[in-house]
């Protein structure tokens, strides 16, 4: 009852801070349990003890008390204790005859016993003062909760709110995608590329970039100076005005090396110093000049520099506001003989490119799940061929997506799967599935990534914008094949809704999952997916591309994907692929001591192998545990190569941040090896 009173009172005391006309009534309720604490206290110290008076004049018992040093022992009750350090009588406890005091430590005292009737003549009045002072609190408290009703106990469902609906910021404050970031212009271009078939020496524009092999450099009438620092080996450049034989009132030279030594890369190179030297020098337009020359793997030299054109003066500069430093090229001529429509897919394909690089340079407070699955749908309005199914978070809680579902039920931007079916063969009823891990922000959740690695995590998402880049080329091309392009999007986010780690979840496929850490999220969203891509298309080849774990960085660096496929031919089709891409894949191990690893405990699966070691293959396996029999699985891990923050000086056409790998091997792939010719 005293616990009672006080706990109220304590109550009444922190709603004196409440609403205006709720505060008279907490101070009637503050005082009248206060009196209710005092009257009770009152009564239990007149029921607690005697006075004197009554001590004395007490009928004397015969039973021996000790008043000497106690013994240590459990005949010895805690009332005895507290007399002896009081100094007064208590009476013992029986036991044993041992424990008894001796006639030389006990004296003869008498028992104290309280007299009934002074007893209950103290009690009566404090008994009477707590229950009215209780009563009166009591109303007191109910004339309040009528104005301010107190707190409910338990768990309290709190509404948050989206970033859409979040108050508007300062006008000063506001980035310069504020109000228009649904009409970023992802994946243009400012830069025209068109054709004129005429040489070199006759073009007669203000500027002309000709690549120049070692032979050819021989021939050129250049001062003596210009002949000690030009040579036309690789790399080098020289600026000529007036060149002899030249009608081009400005020659830019580039070096290009020996002349049965020249390929791709070399002519990559070459394009890359000629736009930086043109961007260097705010030229807006120029001729460029290059051997036609066959190239390995049936390369097109006009279409190879229009594409590494485009894709060099790219520059992801929309948040940049001084103008001068976001120059870009407007326009190139290539002098070559070959028509504008060889350059098509070269064209369509350097396109794609910037598009991936675009959709996953934007930072997770702009390219959320919604954001994303917005482009897509904008980008599929283009083409007929392509049909659109968005599932969302409701949709995954109803067909029990439980890994997904995890992963992404603690953030405000839910996770959502966009499926683009192009249907290119309407002859076939056969589907390759494309599933591409679109992290727009990974935290690590609860397993938080620490400095150094979570300021980049916008890049997670850089297998769903490869996916994304390959059917925006897959449709533009026309390819005659069936492809289901799966965007599979969450955020990893921190919250009181978010997964734990070592939780156990029920994925869709029916297996059992223990999250063994939550930065390993991606590979749950992505199991899900691909059993949904399996059980509503006729899929007979399923691709992963997904930023899945550092542990490829360790073994591959920036300069390839990690391949894991049970498949030769698979594995010999993205090889060859590569090479027309120059994105390189290697091949890892998928071993069955990997896939062995995975057992769960108290479930099927873990969702991690033991130990630190061989993650990129167990990352793999796990994977793999959800691909229906007879479909043939690949998978690539793109954490190294999809963004490189710090560049790449030995691939200098490769800028900072979203490097745009993914739509060329994967087009080519398709290309090669489903779509009919």
């Amino acid at each position: 009852f005293f616990r009672l009173l006080f706990t109220t009172a304590m109550e009444s005391a922190s709603l004196l801070t409440t609403t205006q006309q709720s505060r008279p009534w907490s101070v009637v309720m503050l005082v009248a349990m206060s009196a209710a604490c005092a009257g009770a206290v009152l009564a239990l110290t007149t029921t607690g003890g005697v006075s004197s008076t009554a001590l004395h004049t007490a009928p004397a018992p015969t039973r021996p008390v000790a008043v000497g040093p106690l013994r240590a022992g459990p005949v010895y009750p805690r009332g005895q204790v507290a007399a002896a350090a009081q100094g007064r009588p208590y009476p013992l406890a029986a036991g044993p005859s041992s424990a008894l005091p001796t006639e030389s430590n006990v004296q003869w005292a008498r028992e104290p016993v309280a007299q009934p009737l002074a007893s209950f003549q103290g009690l009566l009045p404090a008994a009477v003062l707590s229950l009215a002072a209780g009563l009166f609190g009591w109303w007191a408290r109910q004339q309040q909760q009528q104005l301010v009703p107190l707190p409910a106990l338990g768990p309290v469902d709190v509404a948050v709110p989206s970033r859409q609906t979040q108050a508007p910021v300062a006008e000063w404050a506001m980035c310069p995608l504020a109000g228009k970031a649904d009409g970023l212009p992802v994946g243009e271009t400012s830069m025209a590329i068109t054709v004129q078939d005429t040489s070199a020496q006759a073009y007669e524009g203000s500027t002309l970039v000709y690549m120049v092999t070692q032979e050819n450099a021989k021939a050129l009438e250049l001062s003596e100076a210009q002949q000690e620092e030009f040579e036309g080996k690789d790399g080098q450049t020289a600026v000529c005005y007036g060149l002899p034989g030249f009608k081009a009132a400005r020659v830019i030279l580039v070096g290009i090396g020996e002349a049965e030594k020249v390929k791709a890369r070399t002519l990559r190179c070459a394009v890359t110093t000629a736009i930086k030297e043109l961007k260097g020098r705010k030229i807006k337009s120029a001729a460029v000049a290059f051997p036609h020359g066959e190239l390995e793997a049936g390369i097109h030299p006009a279409g190879l520099v229009a594409s590494m054109a485009l894709q060099v003066d790219y520059f992801w500069d929309y948040f940049i506001s001084d103008e001068a430093r976001c120059f870009h090229v407007e326009g190139l001529t290539l002098l070559t003989p070959t028509p504008e429509s060889a350059l098509e897919e070269y064209l369509v394909l350097a396109k794609s490119t910037l598009l991936t690089r675009d959709l996953l340079n934007q930072r997770a407070d702009v390219a959320t799940t919604s954001w994303m699955a917005d482009r897509a749908m904008e980008m599929c309005k283009k083409y007929p061929s392509i049909e659109v199914k968005v599932v969302d978070f409701d949709e995954m809680q109803e067909k029990g997506m439980g890994m997904i579902y995890a992963v992404g039920k603690g953030a405000v931007n839910k996770p959502r799967i966009v499926y683009m079916h192009y249907k290119g063969d309407p002859d076939s009823t056969k589907s390759l599935a494309l599933v591409g891990k679109g992290l727009c922000f990974d935290s690590g959740g609860y397993n938080l990534k620490p400095t150094g690695s979570i300021e980049q995590m916008h890049l997670d998402k850089g297998g769903a914008c490869a996916v994304f880049g390959t059917m925006n080329a897959i449709a533009a091309m026309g390819l005659k094949a069936n492809v289901v392009g799966a965007l599979v999007l969450a955020e990893n986010s921190i919250d009181a809704n978010s997964g734990y780690p070592y939780e156990i979840m029920k994925s869709y496929k029916g297996l059992t999952v223990q999250n063994m850490n939550t930065d390993a999220e991606g590979r749950l969203c992505l199991a899900d997916a691909m059993t949904y891509a399996q059980k509503h298309y006729e899929v007979d080849k399923l691709v992963t591309v997904a930023t899945l774990t550092g542990a490829i960085l360790v073994s591959l660096g920036h300069y390839a994907a990690g391949m894991f496929t049970t498949s030769d031919e698979s594995a010999a089709a993205f090889e060859k692929a590569s090479v027309y891409a120059d994105e390189r894949v290697w091949r890892m191990p998928l071993f069955q001591e990997f896939v062995d690893q995975l057992k769960g405990t108290h479930c099927d699966l873990h969702s991690m192998g033991a130990g630190r070691f061989g993650g990129s293959s167990t990352a793999a396996a796990f994977l793999g545990k959800f691909i229906e029999e007879g479909v043939e699985f690949t998978h690539l891990d793109v954490a190294g190569c999809a963004g490189d923050i710090m560049g790449a000086d030995d691939r200098p056409w490769i800028p900072k941040g979203a490097t745009g790998w993914g739509p060329n091997i994967l087009y080519h792939y398709v290309k090669e090896n489903i779509a009919k010719k």
